[in-house]
């Protein structure tokens, strides 16, 4: 199937969309193919000029004013006017400890508490509640002794008369509430200890606000690049800046990325950010040749609508680049507080992809880091000990956002797994075996007979079907382990349990007389076994609520104004309460997420029938798994709930394995790096990356992949169905070349030559089993004839496989072709050598030769009299076809001097090109021939024409400026006059000097024209037309043949002349007098 000229569908996924679509080049595998460090495209890491991280750094380094370039060392982002401390610093820390008063024996930095091995008191340090407030704060507690424990005390509100004590008890992590200024109460707040025990250990470390991240107050830190961006850039006239930033608060107008000049009043490119609160990665690319505005990039991390992008104006060489607001004449402008965590600034303008690309490389989105994480299989909770942990989903984020789970029975189709039913269901007959009954296990040591030791009267229950999972089986010495089974008729069959394994135990209905389903060992008594029976559950390992009264909730969580949610889920049944709400009720909050038929955002909504099967779904402010939502203005609160559609009494019956929930929208690239981070799974299940690693022994211009269908086009990043097939269009660099092989992972595929593009050629079946994608392609190379650099006024005479090669041939680069010589095309006016040069190496007669891309030769000569023209074209002698003329846009010189005759306008056919008579044939209508490489003319022409009248203003050739000088006319006004006198001041037709031969006499007569203009002042620049007028109308446009020119420099005498017009030939022999 033919696929150019498709207007092919974008895969329509969140993250994915391309800034620009950039031709797919040379790959290095990353990550998935072994390496240390994920894929990245080599151009992509070469076009890198800054990647600056803040992560690591701390305000007590001796370089802390420094944030290191990791692609150029000589082009760090530099910090100024920083405190190093608080909200003006890396990491911003809520409380300066230096601050604070402080007790002998106690060392203190800003952030950090520790005792010298001498302290005995009982305070590390203190405030006074009525002089100041301490600010809330996380900190990390470590050497607390046996027994010991830490008292923080702190003053709740501003009418308490008493602080109260905050007990750290164990050396973790803990949030300490603010304390506030109470002005009628004197008292200690801070941190006390009984000293009776050795604290010579502890340490009390602040955690940062923002880790990894430098903190800017908003008043005058500046954060600029060292090397202006036109040095960054290279010479480059793209660029690609991308940072990661919480925006703490706004200024009257917040500003980031900016690219401007300290001296310049002039903006090339920045962001604005309208919203505080959030974070987000985000920038812009653009052309700064052009005076279109930056395209924003905004859709990686944050809300999309908090960004825009702006600026057109040329870059300058004062341009820097500031991370938020900017430095003019000595002002700083536009700055706001924020923690600034990184930027990356590429020479190129880059694709999602490719900026994605980079985030992984460098593991830019280290400190992208969820909220909430739960993970039932992680927690490794059960029906059996789910007490144990106070009937809470457990948080691993480490933000103790516990939920609490109300209402489960932990058996059955409640409680973690779904189970038919219960071992506890069943009767025990302790005179039979000796065993261990569990809800969804058994144990058993011994067997006194053999009859059922675990039994269901089937007159009085049905028993569904159910997997077990036998352990210990080889234990049993005598007999084995065998179920009975009852049908309905009440006989009963057996299933036996011969070794360890899994095994599918039938059901029983319900019968009319009393019958017996149930466990027994048969064929021996058997009293030291170790055998385990365990209920294989539905939905293992999760979370299963019966959609009655079952729910999840958590309280006191950030209020959002951005998130993602995605959560490992099945629904079995009920979905009127959705997966997860964030807030009080269905539109008031966050979010509802996969509710029975819709999803909102913010109160806004989206209708869309929640998909029922097991799967990670996502949903984000303004997308649920790839569908748009409209997000609306609703306030969020401090409330999560799972399964139940918040304070309306509306509830799901869903299995629930994780959950992960981010104060941001995360691209779908983002996402699933989250989801491997946590080992979560994926949101590409059953699919593989498509990341082609592509090998080729020649460039081409580039390559499309697409569905086998042809419908969609697929990009490097996009996930796509394991062991599908892909097509592709791959286009060459022109015509000439032939693509010979294109191999995947070593197989090799077909391939078809396109009949829509000359260039392309249509791949067939390529199979996508694995990633990355191994392509190997292999391109023969041609030159044409027309590409070699000829040594005129000689010409070289090629041959290859006993065939001559000339115009119109092409050659493959790296073969053989024979010089067999050269020949000197105008050998009345030049003399060559016999030497010749092939690419600078001199070369001899049939001489073997290997075809390169470039192929230079070089011949010495020399003109055989005094007056060298500057140009000889001479379409009569070298009888190039109309397709060379095509190919190549030009008659060449045959002096050698490069002055080749530009073809503009002609159609390449007889009446409008070469024409069988030897000659350019000029249609009169807009064909013409400019020599660009002659700007000032010459003083002298002779060239050989036929012409017919045909317009009114015609010239067969024009150097004039100001409709003076050199010039040969055929406009009707000159037609009953002498022939070319007007602009020439002596004229030669045919060799003989012209008085009385009117322009009129010699139309459509083949001859020379000898024009003639001495003294005249050639020192301004003009135009060298052939069949137009030189000035800037843009017409005189000549019907004529045209079959020799020469452009002389200076004057030749009569002699010349004649001789001259010998050599070009004489057509007609016009009387002349």
């Amino acid at each position: 199937m033919e696929a150019i000229g498709l207007n092919p569908i974008r895969l329509d996924r969140i993250g994915l969309d391309p800034i620009r679509v950039n031709a797919i080049k040379l790959g290095v595998p990353g990550a998935a193919s072994g390496s240390a460090r994920p894929y990245i495209d080599p151009e992509v890491l070469a076009s890198l000029v800054a990647v600056c991280i803040c992560d690591g750094k701390s305000n007590d380094d001796p370089d802390r004013a420094v944030i290191k370039n990791l692609v150029d060392p000589d082009n760090p982002f530099v910090i100024s006017n920083a405190a190093y401390k608080l909200n003006s610093g890396y990491g911003k820390y809520e409380e300066d400890f230096t601050d604070w008063i402080i007790y002998p024996n106690i060392k203190v930095t800003d952030s950090v508490i520790t005792t010298d091995g001498n302290f005995k008191s009982s305070w590390f340090i203190y405030k006074h509640s009525s002089e100041s407030k301490i600010n809330e704060m996380n900190i990390k507690v470590s050497g607390i002794p046996k027994g010991g424990k830490i008292l923080y005390f702190y003053i709740s509100d501003e009418t308490a008369n008493l602080p109260i004590a905050y007990t750290i008890p164990k050396d973790g992590i803990y949030h300490l509430p603010e304390s506030k200024i109470n002005n009628n109460n004197r008292a200690s707040v801070g941190f006390t200890v009984e000293s009776r025990y050795d604290w010579n250990n502890i340490r009390i470390e602040q955690i940062p606000s923002f880790e990894g991240a430098f903190v800017t107050d908003g008043k005058d830190d500046l954060i600029t690049s060292t090397k202006t961006v036109k040095e960054m850039l290279g010479g480059s006239n793209e660029v690609t800046v991308v940072s990661m930033i919480h925006q703490i608060g706004l200024s009257s107008l917040t500003t980031i990325n900016n690219i401007r000049s300290e001296s310049v009043a002039h903006l090339v490119c920045r962001n604005i950010c309208s919203s505080a609160g959030k974070t987000g990665i985000y920038g812009y690319s653009r052309q700064i040749n052009t005076n279109n505005p930056p395209t924003l990039i905004n859709n990686i991390l944050g809300d999309k609508k908090d960004y825009t992008a702006e600026g057109n104006s040329a870059l300058d060489p004062t341009d820097k680049f500031f991370v938020q607001g900017y430095k003019y004449s000595g002002s700083i402008s536009e700055v706001s507080p924020i923690a600034y965590y990184w930027t990356f600034v590429s020479n190129k303008v880059l694709t999602t992809d490719q900026i994605n690309q980079v985030i992984s490389y460098f593991n830019l989105d280290k400190h992208v880091k969820p909220d909430i994480i739960y993970d039932t299989i992680r927690q490794g909770i059960t029906n059996e000990n789910h007490a144990s942990f106070n009937d809470e989903l457990v948080d691993f984020s480490g933000n103790g956002h516990n939920m609490k789970l109300y209402n489960l029975n932990w058996d059955k189709q409640s409680g973690i797994g779904s189970y038919p039913f219960s071992f506890k269901d069943y009767n025990y007959f302790s005179d039979r075996a000796s065993v261990s009954v569990n809800k969804s296990d058994f144990v058993l040591t011994a067997n006194f007979d053999g009859n059922n030791f675990l039994e269901i009267n089937t007159k009085n229950t049905e028993v569904p079907s159910f997997k077990i999972k036998a352990e210990g089986i080889d234990t049993i010495t005598n007999g084995r382990l065998a179920y009975r089974i009852a049908a309905s008729d009440g006989s009963i069959s057996v299933k036996y349990i011969s070794e360890d394994g899994e095994y599918e135990i039938p059901g029983s209905p319900l019968t009319e007389n009393a019958a017996h389903s149930g466990f027994y060992v048969s064929g021996g008594i058997n009293d030291n076994v170790r055998v385990k029976v365990t209920i294989i559950p539905d939905y293992e390992g999760a979370l299963v609520s019966d959609g009655i009264d079952d729910y999840g909730k958590v309280e006191n969580l950030p209020i959002y104004k951005d998130y993602t949610v995605v959560a490992d889920r099945e629904m079995l049944g009920a979905t009127n309460g959705g997966v997860f709400l964030k807030g009080e009720d269905f539109r008031e909050g966050a979010f509802s997420f996969d509710y029975t038929n819709e999803s909102s955002s913010f109160g806004g909504s989206v209708q869309k029938l929640v998909d029922t099967k097991r799967l990670i779904s996502y949903q984000s402010k303004y997308v649920n798994n790839g569908i748009n939502i409209n997000a609306g203005t609703a306030t969020d609160t401090d409330k999560l709930w799972l399964a139940k559609l918040g304070n309306s009494n509306r509830y799901s019956k869903l299995a629930l394995w994780s959950l992960l929930l981010f104060p941001y929208s995360l691209s779908e690239f983002l996402l699933e790096r989250q989801l491997k981070k946590y080992k979560l799974g994926t949101l590409y299940p059953d699919m593989v990356e498509f990341r082609p690693i592509i090998k080729n022994n020649n460039q081409y211009r580039r390559i499309d992949f697409y569905t086998q269908s042809w419908d969609k086009k697929i990009y490097p990043g996009d996930y796509v169905p394991i062991n599908s097939i892909l097509r592709a269009n791959i286009y060459l660099n022109n015509e000439l070349n032939e693509l010979q092989s294109f191999r995947i992972n070593g197989v090799n595929v077909t391939f078809v030559k396109s009949s829509v593009d000359k260039t392309a050629y249509n791949i067939g079946n390529i199979p996508i089993a694995k990633s990355p994608q191994k392509i190997d392609i292999t391109i023969d190379e041609y030159i044409r004839f027309e590409d070699i650099i000829q040594p005129y006024p000689a010409i070289v005479n090629l041959s290859q496989d006993g065939k001559s090669i000339t115009w119109g041939d092409k050659l493959k680069v790296g073969s053989e072709v024979t010089f067999v010589n050269h020949t000197n095309l105008l050998p009345d006016l030049y003399t060559v050598s016999g030497g010749v040069q092939y690419n600078g190496t001199s070369i001899s007669w049939n001489t073997s030769i290997r075809v390169e891309k470039s192929m230079v030769f070089v011949n010495p000569h020399s003109y055989k009299k005094a007056n060298e023209p500057n140009c000889i074209l001479a379409p009569q002698t070298l009888r190039i076809p109309n397709s060379s003329y095509k190919i190549l846009g030009y008659i060449p010189d045959l002096t050698g001097k490069g002055n080749h005759g530009r073809l503009n306008n002609f159609a390449y056919t007889e009446e409008s090109g070469a024409n069988e008579d030897g000659s350019i044939r000029f249609d009169g209508t807009d064909d013409h021939i400019i020599i660009p490489t002659i700007k000032h003319g010459g003083k002298a022409l002779l060239m050989k024409v036929n012409w017919r009248y045909k317009n009114n203003i015609a010239m067969a050739y024009d150097q004039r400026i100001n409709w003076g000088g050199l010039g040969i006319s055929i406009s009707r006004d000159q037609l009953p006059l002498v022939a070319y006198k007007p602009y020439n001041k002596v004229t030669y037709i045919d060799g003989i000097k012209n008085e009385s031969v009117l322009v009129q006499d010699l139309e459509g007569i083949t001859h020379n024209i000898t024009g003639i203009y001495d003294n005249l002042d050639l020192s301004d620049e003009r135009d060298v037309c052939i069949s137009r007028t030189s000035d800037a109308s843009n017409s005189g446009f000549a019907d004529m043949s045209m079959y020799e020119f020469m452009l002389f420099p200076d004057v030749p005498n009569e002699e010349e002349i004649k001789e001259l017009n010998d050599i070009v030939g004489i057509e007609n022999n016009i009387e002349v007098s």
